[in-house]
């Protein structure tokens, strides 16, 4: 391996102690998911914080019942198991969360302007790079775990990808237009998201909403969303105190969208391109 793509989980975990995630490293060469692992050590009653990382997934999962792709050696690919204090109906919000802290992340370590486009995409130059996956476990209401599946294209080269993707993928390192050290990017979102997490138990929802907003990709842009069986058209206006999509249409009606696939005005529909995560 190019010693760019090299990761020491110890030297992460030894820089973590104390903090709220990544205190715990699972490094695996291959896993059937990493949100399928996280899963299991929250079922046996494993702490909050651990970070489960793996260069392969037999079985990556993506939104909407997509699978994900990812690139051994090249990829980052790792699920965050958490156990917020907080009710169900606010779970979706870590989604966003997480796609804020880790654009802000990846912006400083690197200076490259990663953009999101919601809910769960990272995206350079309106091509995706990462995404984001966030599976709750829940008694009533009572929520048990969350795992946040993350999945980012760091080195490897989008010439490779699958030809019906490639149009809409790219990495970090073809934006920076050089390899980059996986190590040093794990660092960064780990610290990012533990950061964001803590602001988002300590002062709510709007100090995130403020962050993704100012880092959208969509703001402004005519969008088209699928919620099921009803089709949203109309300018996005960004995101509410919930985390919901606000989109306005021609006759200035904002409608709230709860969850969906979304496409932006001239560019192809929404995909889990390139990335692995969960």
């Amino acid at each position: 391996m190019d010693p760019l793509d090299v990761l020491f989980p110890d030297q992460i975990v030894a820089s973590r102690q104390g903090k709220a995630i990544g205190h715990t490293l699972i490094y695996e060469r291959e896993v059937s998911s990493t949100n399928e692992v996280a899963h299991s050590l929250a079922r046996q009653g494993n702490p909050e914080g651990i970070v489960v990382l793996a260069e392969r997934q037999t079985h990556g999962r993506g939104r909407l019942g997509r699978s994900w792709l990812s690139t051994p050696g090249k990829s980052l690919t790792f699920s965050v198991l958490l156990r917020p204090p907080i009710p169900p109906a606010r779970a979706p919000q870590l989604t966003l969360v997480a796609a804020a802290a880790l654009a802000a992340g990846l912006r400083t370590e690197t200076g490259i302007p990663v953009r999101l486009k919601w809910p769960n995409d990272l995206r350079i130059g309106g091509r995706k790079t990462g995404g984001i996956l966030t599976e709750m476990a829940a008694t009533g209401r009572t929520i048990d775990h969350v795992v946040i599946g993350i999945g980012l294209n760091v080195n490897p080269d989008p010439a490779g990808f699958p030809e019906e993707i490639r149009h809409m993928a790219t990495s970090l390192a073809e934006a920076a237009g050089c390899p980059l050290s996986r190590q040093k990017i794990l660092g960064a979102v780990i610290d990012s998201l533990d950061h964001s997490y803590a602001r988002w138990l300590s002062e709510g929802f709007e100090p995130v909403r403020e962050i993704w907003e100012s880092l959208s990709d969509m703001v402004g842009r005519e969008v088209t969303v699928r919620e099921h069986e009803r089709v949203v058209r109309g300018v996005a206006r960004g995101i509410d105190d919930e985390g919901f999509l606000l989109v306005e249409a021609s006759d200035g009606t904002i409608s709230r969208v709860v969850s969906g696939d979304v496409s932006l005005a001239g560019e192809a529909s929404s995909s889990e391109a390139g990335t692995g995560a969960s």
